[in-house]
C-alpha cells in the first residue's frame, strides 16, 4: 500500500465515521459561547474584539481571537463555520497521527487501523463537536509532533515555522502550557538539530518571545506576569475541597488566612466585599461589566484580580499548615484524571446519543463498569469516582510505555555517545525527538493539570490522548522486534 493510499483510507474512514454519528444524532455544541467562563461576552467579541483582547487577563487571547474573528466572518453562519473549522482540525489530526504512527515504527495497515480506531472514539468525535478549546489543543499538539519529526529531518523554515507557531499558540490558547514548557519544546529542537540552523534558531527565539510578550503585557497592565489570573481561584477552588467551612471559619477568627475565604472562588462579583469591587483601571467593558448579556457573571472585571490573588495566597496557606490534605485532593484529581474523557458533563448531550458505542470504548479503555448494569451517568465532578469507573487498561498500556519513552530519551540525553553517533541516520534522531516532545507533554500536562485543579481533570487528559497513543505504539514495536530477535537467535 503507498503513502498516498493510506493517507486516502484515513481520510475516508474519519468523513465516514463523522457521517454515522451526524445519523446517530450528534450535532455541533455552541451552547457555551453565551455564558462560558473563559469567554468573553460575544458582543463584545463581535463589536469591541482588539480592546477586549488588549485587556483580557482571565486567558490567554487566541482562542477568543478565534471566536471573535468567527463571529464577525461567520455572522449568522458562524455555527457552522466553527463547526467545519472543528471538523477540519479533526482531519489534521487523523493524518498526522496516521503519519506519526509509521514514524515510530508501526507498518501502514497498522498505523491505518491505529489511527481509525482513534478517530472512531467517542473522545475523539465528542470533543471535536463542542465549542471549546480542547479539540485546538489536541490539533495544535499533533502539528507540533509532526513539524519537529520533520524538522529534524529537513531543518528548514518551512518545518521550523509551524512547529514553533503551535508551540507559541499552545501557549497563548491556555495557560496550561507555561513558559516553561515552550523553554523545554525549543530545547528539544536546539538539542536534536546539530549543528544549530538558522531557522531553529529564530523560530525557538520569536516562539519565547511571543509568549514572553504576553506575560510583560499582562504584567504592565494587570501586574500579573502570567497568562491567566485566574490561578488563585482555580487553586482556591481545589485546595476548599478537603477543608471544611466551619473550620475555615476558625482560622479566619484566629488571622489566619482571610474572610475572603468563606465564599466560594469563581462567585458573582456582588457576593465579595465592596472594597474588593472599587478598583482602579481602565474603564473598558471586558473589564468593568459585572455580568454578561446571558446574565453570567464577567470573571474578566478587573476585581477578580485582587481576589484571586487573595485566594492565592490564603490557599498556600492553608497546604503549608497541612500538606497531607492537598496530597489527597491531588490524588482525588489524578483519579479523575484516569476516567473516561466521555465521562464529562458538558459532552454528556451528545453522549447519550451513542450510549452503546461509548459502552463498547469503557471496555477498550479497560472500565470494569462498562458492560455491568445500567448505561452509568455522568460522575459528580466533586465526588472522587469509583476505582471501577477508571481506565485500568488504558492505565496498564500507558504507565510501562511512557516509563520506557523516558529511559530511551535518558539515554539519548545522558548516554555515552556512540562513535557512529554524528552519521546517525535523520530519521533515527527524529524518531527520539518525536518521543522527547511526546514524553514532555504527556508528563508537565499531567503533573501540571492535577496540582491546581480539580473537577474537569479527564477533560485536561484529551489532547495528549494521541500523544499517549504514539508513545503506546513506540513500546510496543519495540517490543515486538525484541521478542523478534530472541525468537531468531533461538532457532
Amino acid at each position: 500500500m503507498t503513502k498516498r493510499t493510506a493517507r486516502i483510507t484515513v481520510a475516508i474512514g474519519f468523513l465516514v465515521s463523522r457521517v454515522a454519528f451526524h445519523l446517530s444524532g450528534v450535532r455541533f455544541d455552541t451552547s457555551p459561547l453565551p455564558w462560558f467562563w473563559q469567554y468573553l461576552d460575544p458582543p463584545l467579541l463581535r463589536s469591541d474584539l482588539a480592546s477586549s483582547l488588549w485587556y483580557l487577563h482571565a486567558q490567554p487571547p487566541l482562542f477568543n481571537a478565534f471566536l471573535g474573528l468567527g463571529l464577525k466572518v461567520g455572522g449568522s453562519h458562524a455555527a457552522l463555520l466553527f463547526h467545519f473549522s472543528y471538523v477540519a482540525i479533526g482531519l489534521g489530526i487523523a493524518l498526522t497521527l496516521h503519519d506519526l504512527l509509521g514514524r515510530v515504527g508501526l507498518g501502514r495497515r497498522m498505523a491505518i487501523a491505529v489511527t481509525l480506531l482513534y478517530v472512531a472514539s467517542p473522545t475523539s468525535m465528542l470533543y471535536e463537536k463542542w465549542l471549546m478549546y480542547t479539540q485546538i489543543e489536541t490539533g495544535a499538539l499533533m502539528l507540533a509532533a509532526w513539524s519537529l519529526a520533520r524538522l529534524c529531518e529537513r531543518g528548514g523554515w518551512r518545518q521550523a515555522a509551524p512547529y514553533f507557531g503551535a508551540v507559541a499558540a499552545l501557549a497563548l490558547t491556555r495557560s496550561l502550557f507555561h513558559p516553561v514548557w515552550v523553554a523545554a519544546c525549543v530545547a528539544i529542537a536546539f538539542v536534536a538539530m546539530r549543528p544549530l540552523r538558522r531557522p531553529v534558531v529564530v523560530g525557538g527565539v520569536c516562539a519565547l518571545a511571543v509568549v514572553g510578550g504576553l506575560y510583560a503585557k499582562n504584567d504592565w497592565l494587570f501586574g500579573i506576569p502570567a497568562a491567566s489570573s485566574w490561578f488563585g481561584m482555580n487553586l482556591a477552588n481545589m485546595v476548599l475541597d478537603r477543608w471544611p467551612l466551619d473550620e475555615r471559619e476558625l482560622l479566619v477568627e484566629q488571622g489566619v488566612v482571610s474572610p475572603l475565604l468563606l465564599q466560594a472562588p469563581f462567585s458573582p462579583l456582588d457576593a465579595y466585599p465592596e472594597s474588593f469591587r472599587s478598583t482602579e483601571g481602565p474603564d473598558v467593558p471586558a473589564l468593568r461589566s459585572p455580568f454578561k448579556a446571558s446574565g453570567e457573571a464577567n470573571y474578566n472585571h478587573i476585581a477578580y484580580i485582587a481576589i484571586s490573588r487573595l485566594y492565592q495566597r490564603d490557599a498556600l496557606t492553608l497546604i503549608r499548615r497541612d500538606p497531607a490534605r492537598y496530597a489527597a485532593v491531588v490524588a482525588s484529581a489524578w483519579q479523575k484524571y484516569l476516567l473516561a474523557p466521555s465521562n464529562y458533563a458538558f459532552v454528556e448531550p451528545n453522549r447519550r446519543r451513542i450510549l452503546a458505542w461509548n459502552r463498547i470504548y469503557d471496555a477498550l479503555y479497560g472500565v470494569p463498569t462498562a458492560w455491568t448494569g445500567a448505561q452509568p451517568g455522568i460522575d459528580d465532578p466533586l465526588a472522587p469516582p469509583s476505582l471501577r469507573r477508571l481506565c485500568w487498561l488504558w492505565i496498564a498500556l500507558c504507565v510501562p510505555s511512557v516509563g520506557y519513552a523516558a529511559i530511551v530519551v535518558g539515554r539519548a540525553v545522558f548516554g555515552t555517545r556512540r562513535p557512529d553517533a554524528a552519521a546517525e541516520h535523520d530519521a533515527a534522531i527524529a524518531r527520539r525527538a518525536l518521543i522527547a516532545f511526546c514524553l514532555l507533554t504527556v508528563a508537565f500536562v499531567s503533573l501540571a493539570a492535577n496540582a491546581v485543579e480539580l473537577g474537569e481533570n479527564n477533560r485536561f487528559r484529551v489532547p495528549i490522548e494521541p500523544l499517549l497513543i504514539l508513545l503506546v505504539a513506540f513500546a510496543a514495536r519495540r517490543l515486538a522486534s525484541r521478542i523478534s530477535r530472541v525468537r531468531a537467535a533461538a532457532r
